[in-house]
């Protein structure tokens, strides 16, 4: 067993498992009904724990890397959404701005995040080869 890989993922695992308790203690007293937001937070955990549960074997079949790019694309197409929707600087008065579409908008974001992704993946090479120095260059030291 890998402890070292065991001990970060329980401890990623454990800090968020303490963010969602603070979350719901939060939504809880401010809505002043703390049972209910517990309840809640825990039959979320239930389902969470449930789709886990079954999506494990059918996601073990899928190369890591994929899952990493699927899952980045969808961090990426969620952030952006958010971000620019909580920021109110394109939006008159600091407000924050509806997406044209309104929720259809982060499909829409996943899809340009993921041609822009490709676009990149095949200029790279390219990139590459024009700012590696060539072989037969010489560094000149100075004296």
């Amino acid at each position: 067993m890998d402890w070292f890989a065991f001990t970060v993922t329980l401890k990623g695992v454990f800090l968020e498992g303490v963010e969602i308790v603070f979350i719901v203690i939060t939504f809880g007293t401010s809505a002043h009904d703390l049972p209910v937001a517990a309840a809640t937070a825990a039959a979320a955990a239930i389902c969470v724990a449930v789709a886990g549960f079954l999506a494990h074997r059918p996601l073990s079949r899928v190369p890591e890397h994929t899952l990493k790019y699927g899952v980045g694309l969808l961090l990426t197409g969620f952030g952006t959404y958010w971000a620019v929707a909580g920021l109110g600087v394109f939006a008159p008065g600091g407000q924050s701005i509806a997406w044209y579409g309104g929720d259809w908008a982060i499909p829409v974001l996943i899809a340009a995040w993921f041609a822009v992704s490709r676009l990149l993946v095949r200029a790279a090479p390219a990139v590459a080869a024009r700012t590696r120095p060539h072989p037969a260059a010489r560094v000149r030291r100075a004296p």
